[in-house]
């Protein structure tokens, strides 16, 4: 399995839940969506090995609406969809 973790640090705009990571200390490896979630702050969000608990990446849970339109220039499908949405709210 190849590791796709671009970053420690990461926006919570990216598609990250289909990434491969692996945890360094019990080498577990799988998607960052079988991490358990810990929400620290109301901007930060921790991603922890589901096996050891070690904190494996950090998320950035707000995003500029810049910094959503960047994400969805480069391909992420959930700043893609919120763009969208914004653009053709419901009725």
């Amino acid at each position: 399995m190849s590791i796709k973790q671009p970053s420690y640090f990461f926006s919570g705009w990216e598609d990250y839940e289909k990434w491969e990571s692996a945890c360094p200390d019990c080498n577990w490896t799988g998607l960052l969506s079988l991490a358990i979630f810990d929400q620290e702050t109301e901007l930060v969000s921790a991603l922890r090995c589901p096996t050891c608990d070690r904190k494996l990446a950090l998320m950035e849970n707000e995003a500029t609406p810049d910094q959503i339109r960047a994400l969805a220039a480069q391909g992420s499908k959930k700043a893609m969809e919120h763009l969208q949405m914004e653009d053709n709210p419901p009725r």
